[in-house]
């Protein structure tokens, strides 16, 4: 009751300071600044109608009439890329070049995904190709050619009646002293006549990307998995990954492809126990460049197989030295065809005489160490061999079916380098199944000379029997969530097809195992689940035709009294990133890419357009990719401009006002600037991701210290940053998936989360907010949801579902609360969603008291500007 008292009082006092004015006064500047209103509005209309017309001319100008492909490189390749760079789910990217390299290849494998219906289902596809076909580009084609629909008309504000109306007598105030006026100045802008210089003609880029970094391998049996690091150059557009026996591939050209993308792993099995397999990795970019390339080799460990060439050590005599001078000869053995002589003489001196020795030995000059009896070759795959030798040069060899030579080599192998046999491909009529096999190895200039497997091994006819399923069950379902479990009948890795009344998802494969257990998650609430599983064995066969269709049903979602609600949403033109509100409830959203129109967007808090400001260019006000956006107590408005590495600070209206910042690791300059925060006191926090730091500047870009984000954990991640009312700084750490707090200069206070979708796990958190109760708010983007907590990360409550309806997600970036508690979402798909605060009809004389003291707060500093 003394907050609603003090309330009242303080509102008494802001009408009894209110300059009176004149009822005729009062209306005609009431009138005066409605007929401006609506000469605003018809300007306006006119903007709206004409953006309209030229958006139906852009998108009626794209049409798609080829098939294009992986390789490919053509005009029309740079129109796909460039119209599903509007999409940032599907091209993240967002790179133009014109080439369709392995970037361009993933955003047409997400697009047809997204359209499985269109695209893949009338096909009988389950699994995207990433090859633009006429299924692809009819959906291109209907998408780019769809009718932009009218655009509305703004109502008229209403007629002012010409009876005046009482106004009710508003106490005097007290004269307040004149503020000194400013002198005018009035700036007219220079319009260019002339056209525009042609662009120089750039250099092209022949510059490769650094190298992968941390390049491991790990060898288990029949298998080796290999990891790495990619590196972080901006036009990094993948990895080819090469493998040859023995010796490192010495470029893309030379030996196996295994794997080509942008993941840090892979597995390769089906490998041969005791084979040295010689792997490199080159990175390369879109034109496309390759990098110099990281390797190093690994052998499967079952039965070790090391190819060595040794040469026999000299033997030294330790017989008394002879008195005579001249050695007595040795006589010189013949040798037989699987042996080689090596002969060797030393000279021993001692103190009484010297004497010559000569010495010699005899070592097999090939031997055969696998296979070399009883063991199983299967029919269809490369097999190895593993022999020593000693003093031979060059060798072949032959396989032996029973004592018929059945297959020999054609040309000659330099001696010491692998041997290879693929029992599907070389003369595959006389190597079928059978027990009764050997290898010989043999000097290719010499064929006397060799060796052969000690005893039979066999030929197994080839695996092409798929997995059999087992013991499909569901369990743990919630109302976002359920757990799948099955079984197979060999080792084999799998995968569910699955969606709300049609297959429209695919998890990632799963550990190559019998036995399988998989979370689904991210799940519509209250809805009926198809699912299927597909498992696949070693030998890469898999089901033919679906699999079974089982069923489950998630719950309905449970209402919690904490829990915000759908309000409201509108869209915009573009890809909306980052978002920021004033104190008047206006909101501010960055455009991070559609048509290059790196703009600000300016809306009421009902979503009505006011303003926007910022194309895409390099000059002041201008920007190479806009990201966050934050908003001080004066209403400034402060832009992290990613490609440009810089800061931009704006009027509310957009007026250029100053920046700071270049590429650069030192203090105050950015290799990345992602997040942006502004505390009561005008200090500004930007987080630079790839350098692992944050950096406090003042509200003119004076830099004053800088943290790393790795304390008190591992190395960090942050994106967005927030500040409450104390002065405390909580950065969202996507690597990591937590939330850190920390002190206004740096001092680490708290953090929470971990990776998951329960209450207070996070999968990939981007954006963060302070509500002006000090309570956190989160972006769980990968968990398609909206987490809140309190300022020491006790969970509250969480919103949210994949979807595209009302209240439901699809990657949400950022978050803004405004000073009323209702919460702002943006996410890529054009969209800004509005929820209003749990409880909404219990009135909050905290929150109000709060709200006014900010407001308050800002008037004051506008008039300390205006009386300096």
């Amino acid at each position: 009751m003394k907050k609603f008292i003090v309330f009242i009082s303080f509102l008494t006092l802001l009408f009894a300071f209110h300059p009176v004015s004149a009822e005729e006064d009062l209306v005609s500047t009431l009138k005066a600044r409605i007929q401006a209103l609506q000469e605003q509005i018809v300007k306006m209309q006119e903007e709206l109608n004409k953006a309209a017309n030229e958006l139906i001319e852009i998108e009626q100008s794209i049409a798609f009439t080829q098939n294009l492909y992986s390789g490919a490189q053509s005009g029309e390749v740079k129109n796909l890329q460039q119209f599903l760079s509007q999409y940032p789910d599907i091209y993240p990217e967002g790179q133009v070049t014109g080439y369709f390299g392995p970037l361009t290849q993933n955003a047409v494998k997400r697009f047809q995904e997204k359209y499985a219906d269109d695209i893949l289902k009338p096909s009988g596809l389950t699994v995207a190709t990433g090859y633009v076909g006429p299924a692809t580009r009819a959906k291109l084609n209907e998408l780019a050619q769809k009718a932009v629909p009218a655009v509305p008309a703004i109502p008229a504000i209403p007629a002012v009646p010409t009876e005046t109306p009482a106004v009710p007598a508003i106490p005097a105030a007290p004269a307040t002293p004149a503020t000194p006026a400013k002198p005018a100045t009035t700036t007219v802008p220079t319009i260019a006549t002339t056209t525009p210089p042609i662009a120089a003609t750039t250099t092209p880029d022949t510059a490769a990307p650094a190298n992968v970094t941390n390049l491991t391998a790990t060898a288990a049996e029949s298998m080796i998995t290999l990891s790495w690091v990619n590196p972080l150059d901006a036009d990094f557009a993948g990895i080819k990954l090469m493998r040859k026996d023995w010796n490192q591939p010495a470029g893309i050209l030379d030996g196996t492809q295994i794997y080509n993308g942008i993941a840090t792993s892979t597995i390769e099995r089906g490998l041969v126990n005791g084979i040295s397999y010689c792997y490199k990795a080159f990175t390369y970019d879109e034109v496309p460049n390759y990098s110099s390339g990281a390797g190093l080799c690994a052998t499967p460990t079952s039965t070790a197989i090391v190819t060595i060439t040794t040469s026999t050590p000299a033997t030294v005599s330790t017989a008394p030295p002879s008195t005579s001078t001249t050695p007595t000869p040795t006589p010189t053995a013949t040798p037989a065809p699987t042996t080689a002589t090596t002969t060797a003489t030393v000279t021993v001196t001692t103190t009484a005489a010297t004497t010559t020795t000569t010495t010699t030995t005899t070592a097999s000059a090939i031997t055969v160490t696998y296979p070399n009896g009883g063991e199983t070759w299967e029919y269809g795959f490369n097999q190895g061999i593993g022999y020593t030798s000693n003093g031979v040069s060059r060798v072949g060899f032959k396989i032996l079916k029973g004592s018929q030579v059945v297959y020999q080599t054609s040309g000659a192998t330099t001696a010491g380098l692998s041997l290879s046999f693929e029992t599907n491909a070389q003369n595959s009529s006389s190597t079928g199944s059978g027990s009764d096999y050997k290898v010989r190895v043999f000097d290719w200039d010499n064929s006397s000379v060799y060796d052969e497997s000690n005893s039979y091994f066999s030929i197994a006819p080839a695996d092409t029997t798929p997995p059999v399923v087992s013991n499909i069950s569901v369990s743990s379902i919630t109302a976002d969530s359920a757990v799948i479990s099955w079984t197979t009948d060999e080792s084999s890795y799998g995968y569910i097809n699955y969606g709300p009344g049609a297959y429209t998802s695919i998890t990632p494969q799963d550990n190559f195992a019998t036995s399988h257990s998989f979370t689904l998650s991210n799940l519509t609430s209250g809805a009926l689940f198809l699912y299927r599983i597909y498992a696949v064995d070693a030998k890469g066969n898999g089901p033919i035709g679906y699999p079974p269709e089982y069923t489950f049903t998630t719950l309905a979602p449970v209402a919690s009294a904490n829990t915000p609600q759908f309000l409201s949403k509108w869209s915009m033109q573009g890809e909306p990133y980052g978002i920021a509100i004033d104190h008047s409830g206006n909101v501010y959203v960055t455009n991070k890419g559609y048509n290059f129109d790196y703009a600000v967007y300016k809306f009421t808090s009902n979503g009505t357009f006011i303003t926007k400001w910022g194309p895409s260019g390099t000059g002041n006000g201008q920007f190479g990719l806009a990201l966050y956006i934050a908003v001080d107590a004066n209403s400034n408005v402060y832009v992290t401009d990613y490609s440009r590495k810089r800061i931009q600070k704006f009027t509310s209206d957009g007026t250029f006002i100053t920046k700071w910042g270049s590429s650069s690791t030192a203090d105050g300059q950015f290799y990345e600037t992602d997040g942006i925060a502004v505390d009561s006191s005008g200090n500004v926090y930007v987080t630079d991701t790839s350098l692992n730091r944050i950096q406090k500047f003042t509200s003119d870009g004076t830099f004053i210290t800088k943290w790393n984000l790795s304390s008190g954990g591992n190395y960090g991640g942050g994106r967005g940053v927030a500040t409450d009312s104390s002065g405390n700084v909580y950065i969202a750490d996507r690597n990591y998936n937590r939330v850190q707090k920390f002190t206004s200069d740096g001092t680490l206070i708290t953090q929470w989360g971990s990776q998951g979708s329960g209450d207070g796990q996070f999968a990939d958190p981007y954006g963060i907010a302070v509500d002006i109760s000090g309570n956190i708010y989160v972006t769980d983007r990968s968990n398609h949801r909206i987490q809140k907590f309190t300022s020491d990360g006790a969970f509250i409550t969480k919103w949210g579902s994949y979807g595209t309806n009302d209240g439901q997600f699809y990657y949400p970036d950022n978050i803004a609360v405004d000073v009323n508690g209702n919460s702002y979402v943006v996410q890529g798909n054009a969209y800004i969603q509005k929820f209003t605060p749990a409880q909404t009809a219990l009135l909050d004389i905290d929150r109000l008291l709060a709200s006014i003291k900010l407001q308050v707060a800002s008037i004051a500093s506008a008039l300390s500007e205006l009386l300096r």
